[in-house]
């Protein structure tokens, strides 16, 4: 066994003995634990960094939480005339042909246009240069506005053509006297050039026209067009709801628009519309309030069809990605799908880990496209502004944790935090040929050196996995779970060098990778009941690698749902000698089944730090501890070493939002569960003592453990009140004269240290309580 130092990283597992003939264990001491004689793994500081970052986990967990089919595909198309477009609740319908705009069409958008911000400048940039370049994204308006804006300046007269159009080809012709004209340019065609841009204002001039010229805000929009451009934001939410309403409502209905108003403010409705919604959406609201009220949609329905407009707008994002012929133009698509894909799955994590999975997954893309990637070419120029807007993304200010320790970082997330989970169900269950390379990117990603990445990706797999297990589980999941060890360098018996599925670093990560996954996909109780079966299978399965996966995912929350039943497994699995012959198990593949004791420990000494009910799993510990047969015993000693090594940061709750603590935990991220949560639930103590001063009476895990409490003394040093917790817990610590000699010869130890030493006060304190315990006991007597 190792010796554990005083970083903030758990305490090594207790190394195990080898074992001996089966139905025994020889090599075991009277500790229960064994003289360390088995080979280190590697497993326990691995496995115990994956688990260092509760909070990220949490907020993967939130964003891709597994929804209802019902959040793609739910809703009726809602249409509503304004302006000159219909808008939609699905893709908007453009206008593909030229031609003058209908009168009546003018004065319905007159009727009710609502200005949108700067209209104003708009209007006079318009008469002044009488070229106007109006740049937003899809569905924010800019058409209607241009319009509008055209309509004011030609009196009336306003033509369109259609987004096919190359400006290059306008002309004399095109143009007529004293008229306004709209045109749109969309992603999909490269943009006009400057040199265009400014033979287009001259022959405006010579024709006393006006032209309105709709655009994406990219950056070649951006630098050729930008003597012409002005950005055109939304219209206000408010009003053009309002707006809408009045436009739509009859003087004899019902509810008065006050009232229609005050029932589109409701929490359920504006949550189901999302925080930015587009002014189609908002349309189509209006005539959802409009059904509401006339009593042909239910409060629930118009909820359940407003929370359709987002996955209508996300499919609108993929709508072309193999329309183009042109490599160039495909390729774009393709690299701004992985862009939004990458952003699902990272979000609210630092923008480099976005784009450069970003990047990585829209070289799979192209390939599986038939083209060979530009290897090394980034998926955007700058991930900047303009382009995160594209995305309906954004930068904030935020956080990650690294060993439990909050690491100021810029993280970028979606606007609609709905976005992640609906986005990647509906890639899922919309785009089949995106599956192979997504699968293989996610494949690659569990493989990542930094375990934050790792587990990310891991609850998108799990996310996916509810959206289709029949594919999602064999192709990425169990695969996962079967990656194999290396054999060890020392085995005798190892047959060739390279007979291995991974490294020491990647089989952990890959395993992990697929319990994390299964975990998340059991979020969704439509796969929960497939989830539990996986494991109770792959718990007897004669596949040491399931075994061990299963083990790891009883310790994530689908664990807490039964502590019994989970701790039941867990204690088969952590004892597979008394399954397994020695001689049945080749020398170089020993430690694979030592491993199982480790992972099952670790999931246990999890369990304690996020189940509901701790008190039960200190129950069933303490059965372990005192159980009749050794290999039990080494398993509940194994657990207590582990959960001595956990911090409060390690914990979490399904009820917190995006990884925010209770602020009594956020203070305390650095402190040992075993003080923490009883300085929280004072009726913990009792229990805790009991279990640390049962595997400290044990010469070898007693020692291991004895280091940690050390450790704990160390923290204390710069955080006082950690002392001060663990001096309400000595009386706990002490039941004799023995336990008192043991804890002193650890402070006398700890205090006469060449590095770190415990500080003379420290000591005094430490010492002063556990004789205190003395003068009670004497008392007591």
């Amino acid at each position: 066994m190792s010796t554990p130092d005083d970083s903030e990283q758990a305490p090594a597992a207790p190394s195990a003995p080898a074992p001996g003939p089966a139905g025994g264990n020889p090599g075991a001491s009277s500790s229960g634990i064994g003289d360390g004689s088995a080979p280190a793994t590697g497993t326990d500081r691995k496995a115990l960094q994956d688990d260092a970052d509760q909070a990220q986990l949490l907020r993967g967990r939130k964003a891709l939480r597994p929804i209802a089919t019902a959040m793609i595909t739910g809703g009726r198309d809602q249409r509503v005339h304004v302006g000159d477009r219909i808008y939609v609740g699905g893709p908007r319908q453009r206008a593909a042909e030229a031609g003058q705009v209908r009168e009546e069409r003018l004065e319905l958008l007159r009727e009710q246009y609502v200005a949108v911000p700067g209209y104003d400048e708009m209007l006079t940039a318009l008469d002044a240069r009488r070229l106007l370049v109006l740049v937003g994204h899809p569905g924010s308006g800019r058409a209607t506005t241009g319009l509008h804006l055209l309509d004011t300046v030609s009196e009336g007269k306003v033509f369109r053509l259609g987004p096919g159009t190359d400006l290059g080809d306008v002309d004399e012709q095109t143009i007529a006297e004293g008229t306004g004209t709209l045109a749109e340019i969309t992603e999909r065609r490269l943009p006009p050039t400057e040199a265009q841009a400014d033979r287009l204002a001259a022959l405006l001039q010579r024709r006393r026209g006006y032209f309105v010229l709709v655009a994406p805000p990219t950056p070649a929009v951006l630098h050729a067009l930008g003597d012409y451009l002005l950005e055109c934001a939304p219209p206000p939410y408010e009003a053009l709801l309002q707006g809408l309403l009045e436009l739509h409502r009859r003087p004899d209905d019902i509810m008065t628009v006050d009232e229609l108003l005050r029932c589109a403010e409701a929490p359920e409705v504006r949550e189901a519309l999302g925080p930015t919604p587009r002014p189609a959406e908002i349309a189509g609201l209006a005539l959802l309030l409009v059904d509401h009220m006339k009593e042909r949609l239910t409060l629930e329905e118009l909820r359940t069809a407003a929370a359709g407009f987002l996955s209508r707008r996300i499919a609108e994002y993929f709508a072309d990605l193999g329309e183009s012929v042109r490599r160039d133009v495909t390729e774009r698509r393709l690299r701004t799908a992985a862009l939004r894909m990458a952003l699902a799955v990272f979000d609210d994590l630092p923008l480099h880990i976005m784009s450069t999975a970003a990047a990585d997954l829209a070289d799979l893309l192209v390939h599986a496209g038939g083209n060979a990637p530009t290897l090394g070419r980034p998926v955007v120029s700058e991930t900047d502004d303009t382009v995160l807007a594209a995305l309906d993304a954004e930068t904030a200010e935020g956080d990650v944790t690294m060993d439990g320790v909050p690491v100021p970082s810029q993280v970028v997330r979606y606007r609609d935090r709905r976005t992640p989970a609906v986005l990647l169900t509906y890639v899922w269950q919309r785009h089949l040929p995106l599956r192979e390379p997504v699968v293989e990117w996610l494949w690659r990603l569990s493989a990542h050196p930094q375990a934050l990445v790792r587990n990310r990706a891991a609850q998108a797999a799990g996310l996916l996995a509810a959206a289709d297990f029949t594919h999602t589980f064999p192709a990425l999941i169990a695969r996962a779970a079967e990656v194999r060890p290396p054999a060890r360098a020392h085995d005798p018996d190892r047959d060739t060098p390279d007979d291995d599925d991974a490294d020491d670093e990647t089989w952990i990560g890959r395993r992990t990778f697929a319990a994390l996954a299964l975990d998340h996909a059991a979020l969704d109780e439509r796969t929960r009941e497939v989830v539990e079966a996986q494991l109770r299978r792959w718990r007897r399965s004669d596949e040491l690698a399931l075994r061990w996966t299963a083990a790891r995912c009883l310790g994530y929350g689908i664990g807490k749902r039964s502590i019994d039943r989970s701790f039941e497994e867990l204690r088969v699995i952590g004892t597979p000698w008394e399954l397994i012959a020695p001689d049945d198990v080749p020398g170089r593949h020993a430690a694979q089944v030592w491993d199982l004791r480790l992972v099952s420990a670790l999931s246990a000494a999890r369990l304690f730090a996020n189940a509901d009910d701790r008190h039960a799993v200190l129950r069933k510990v303490r059965d372990w501890l005192s159980h009749e047969r050794p290999s039990v015993r080494e398993l509940g000693q194994q657990c207590v070493v582990l959960m001595a090594g956990l911090r409060m940061s390690s914990i979490g709750s399904d009820t917190e939002v995006f990884g925010d603590q209770p602020r009594t935990q956020a203070d305390r991220r650095r402190w040992p569960i075993l003080l923490g949560l009883p300085n929280e639930d004072g009726r913990l103590w009792e229990p805790v003592g009991d279990i640390l001063r049962s595997v400290l009476s044990e010469r070898f895990a007693g020692s291991v453990l004895m280091n940690s409490i050390g450790s704990w003394w160390q923290i204390a040093e710069d955080d006082p009140a950690t002392l001060d917790a663990f001096l309400g817990l000595v009386p706990h610590l002490v039941d004799g004269e023995r336990d008192r000699r043991r804890l002193l010869h650890a402070v006398d130890s700890r205090r006469r240290r060449w590095a770190d030493p415990l500080s003379p006060r420290s000591a005094e304190r430490i010492t002063a309580a556990i004789a205190a315990t003395a003068s009670r006991e004497g008392a007591s007597a």
